[in-house]
Formats: C-alpha cells, sequence, structure tokens
C-alpha cells in the first residue's frame, strides 16, 4: 500500500487502540454485576465484604466515562454507548479521511480521465503536441465516456468503502472491548476464550481495506464504462443538456452497470480472496523475534487476522448487508444529482461544458470529509447495521 496508508493506519490503530480497550463487554457486565448483587447480599449477613469495607468488585468494573453517579448498569450502559460511538467517529474522522484520496486516484487513473484533459489543455496551451481537429474530437469523445464513468465507479464504490471500513473496525472493535474486559477481570476469571491482538495484528486486518483502492476497483471499470458509452450514445459535444437530462442518462447508466456481471461480484472488489489473504499472512522466513520476551506484542496473529476477515466476509455475503449497500448507492447518487443540479442550475449546457461538471462532482466526493460520505455515516440504516456487527457479528439472515 501507499505511503500515505503506512502512515494513516499506525495513526488509525493508534486512535483505536486507545479507545475501544476503555470499557468491558455487555456480557462480562452482566456476569460481574450478578456476582456483585449475590456479593451484596452477602454483605448484608456480614459476609463477603472485604475487612476494609471495599468492595472487592470496585476495580474490576468500570466507572461512568463523564463520572455521572447512578446504579453500576446505568454506568456500563455509558460506556457500552460511548464505546460504540468511539469507535464510529473513528471510521469517520479518521479511517475514511486516510483511505478517500487513495480509492478517488486510483478511479481517476483507472477511467483516464486527467491524462485526457491535459491532452487538451496542452493544446490549447501551446505546451504539448498540437492536435488536429480529429484528435480533438478522438480525445473529447473518449473523455465524454471516461467522465461519466468515473461518476458511475464513483457513485457505487464510495458506499461500499465506507461500508466494509465501518464493519472491519466494528470487529475489531468487538475483540478489543472483550479483551479489555478479560484484563479488567483477571484472566480466567469469565471464561470467555478471546485471542489477544497485538498491534502489529490489528494493523494488519486494518490494511486490507485498501485493497479497493488497491485493485478491487478495477473489476467494475469495464461495466462502468459500457454503461457510460451506451448512456452517451449518439449525444454529439455541442448537444444541449438541462440537468434533468444529465440526471436521467445518469439514473439509465446507473441501473445498467449494476446489472452488470461485474456488480455482481461486488465482494470480490472490497476484500482479497481467503486464498491471497492466507498468501498475505504467510510468512516467508522466520521471525527471529517470537524469541524475544513478550514476542507475541510483536507479531502477527495470522490465524486471528484471518478470523476477522472471515467475520467481515460473512457479513458482506448477508442480505442485510446488501439492503444496506443498495440504499447507501441509492442515497450517493441522490446526492450527486442534487450537486450537479445545484453546478448546472437551470441553464441547457453543451455536453462538452458538462463533462467538467461530472469530473468535478466525483473528484470533490473523494476529498476528506466530503460530504457523501459524512451522510453516508448519518443514516439510520448504517447505523443499525454498524450496531448489529459490533454486537453480535455478521447478520442472521
Amino acid at each position: 500500500m501507499s505511503r500515505e496508508w503506512s502512515r494513516g493506519r499506525k495513526w488509525t490503530v493508534g486512535l483505536a487502540s486507545a479507545a475501544l480497550s476503555a470499557t468491558a463487554t455487555w456480557a462480562v457486565y452482566r456476569q460481574l454485576s450478578s456476582r456483585r448483587s449475590v456479593q451484596e447480599e452477602g454483605a448484608e449477613d456480614g459476609l463477603g465484604a472485604s475487612s476494609s469495607g471495599r468492595d472487592p468488585l470496585e476495580d474490576m468494573l468500570l466507572l461512568n466515562p463523564q463520572g455521572r453517579p447512578g446504579t453500576r448498569e446505568q454506568d456500563a450502559e455509558a460506556h457500552l454507548a460511548h464505546h460504540f460511538d468511539s469507535i464510529q467517529d473513528i471510521a469517520d474522522t479518521t479511517t475514511m479521511p486516510s483511505l478517500l484520496p487513495a480509492l478517488g486516484a486510483a478511479v481517476t487513473r483507472s477511467t483516464g480521465v486527467q491524462p485526457l484533459l491535459e491532452r487538451l489543455r496542452a493544446g490549447v496551451s501551446g505546451d504539448g503536441d498540437p492536435l488536429s481537429a480529429a484528435d480533438k474530437l478522438g480525445v473529447w469523445e473518449e473523455l465524454k465516456v471516461a467522465s461519466l464513468a468515473q461518476l458511475l465507479l464513483t457513485t457505487r464504490l464510495l458506499p461500499l468503502l465506507a461500508l466494509t471500513v465501518r464493519c472491519q473496525l466494528n470487529v475489531l472493535g468487538r475483540y478489543l472491548y472483550l479483551e479489555s474486559a478479560l484484563d479488567e477481570r483477571g484472566p480466567g476469571a469469565v471464561g470467555v476464550a478471546v485471542p489477544r491482538l497485538s498491534t502489529p495484528s490489528q494493523e494488519r486486518f486494518l490494511s486490507f481495506a485498501d485493497h479497493l483502492a488497491r485493485e478491487g476497483h478495477a473489476r467494475l471499470l469495464p461495466a462502468a464504462r459500457r454503461a457510460a458509452a451506451a448512456a452517451l450514445a449518439g449525444l454529439q459535444l455541442h448537444a444541449g443538456l438541462d440537468g434533468a437530462e444529465v440526471l436521467r442518462r445518469l439514473s439509465a447508466a446507473l441501473e445498467a452497470m449494476s446489472a452488470s456481471e461485474e456488480d455482481a461480484a461486488w465482494r470480490e472488489m472490497v476484500l482479497p480472496s481467503p486464498a491471497a489473504v492466507a498468501a498475505a499472512l504467510t510468512v516467508s522466513a522466520p521471525d527471529d523475534r517470537a524469541l524475544l520476551p513478550g514476542s507475541e506484542g510483536l507479531l502477527v496473529d495470522a490465524e486471528t487476522v484471518e478470523g476477522m476477515l472471515g467475520e467481515v466476509r460473512r457479513t458482506l455475503d448477508s442480505a442485510c448487508f446488501a439492503r444496506v449497500a443498495q440504499k447507501c448507492t441509492a442515497e450517493t447518487a441522490r446526492l450527486f444529482a442534487g450537486a450537479l443540479a445545484a453546478r448546472m442550475g437551470t441553464m441547457t449546457l453543451p455536453l462538452a461544458k458538462v463533462i467538467p461538471v461530472l469530473v468535478a462532482v466525483a473528484d470533490e466526493a473523494f476529498f476528506p470529509g466530503s460530504q457523501a460520505s459524512a451522510h453516508l455515516s448519518e443514516l439510520a440504516v448504517v447505523k443499525e447495521l454498524a450496531a448489529m456487527v459490533y454486537a453480535s457479528g455478521p447478520p442472521q439472515d
């Protein structure tokens, strides 16, 4: 992955580790709370309380992060909400902003929009080889298809990235959450087997989020090009288009792309195959760090990483995820339609002037903190999916 991701993922994992190791799971809380009730009953009979009068469970249950007085259940509920919210904040403010530019650059590069624009600009400015009328027309014809293909890819891939990243972070959060709970209570006290996650393991798990930008997006490119070409077939560069006509053609192209064989295989776009994951996690040579004291904190636990990715993959395979992804794609298309309408207003523009508008809308979607990314994070169906993954794992359809 790029150097930017290498820096970004360490920052992301650092924030995740700090935020996600703060609380105990609801199930663990219930077990400890039950033990506390028994102990309090014993205390009434002069049993169970320590000689100092301090509750032996005082250090085993975490306090309300807001410092608000209340029952233990209220404290646990506050922790649970705080913990879950912190994961979503990390997704919105750190992880997605670190991944959006890479996906945007990959989409732009694969569609070839920028080289085509540069050829036209160079021809006008005289900085490059002059273009004949036929050459210029050929570049424009390529550019009209490439610009719409770029917007189509953006409409489909942005929601897939946002949802997959959120699922990954919530799976990781639950693992760290359980681990923290066991640490709070002491080893073996609860009887739940949760593997310890080293920082390298967390980094490696999150690093697979770059698959869409690195190679997965290319799977959908042929379908996007076909759909764009069909939607613009026979349309001359000087043909006038108003906002309604642009949206009609965009909708038709998106529907055609969504019905393609390539789009049906979207699961292979967002995560590498299990075989590719296993190969990536295979150590080619003995790692001498395994001999060092505390080496478990230095090495990648391949089995655990594969297990967590398997959980994410099962979530992607669920009908619930497919429904949420469809809703998010529709919402993204609606936002882009609004952005196009705002830029074009009530004017009728020649296709040659609509093309830069298509490119601008697609480019802006990948800016960190983009409106589209922020809007998706606020959708009720996205929050419900995140809560489901965080609480219980892959949806049971």
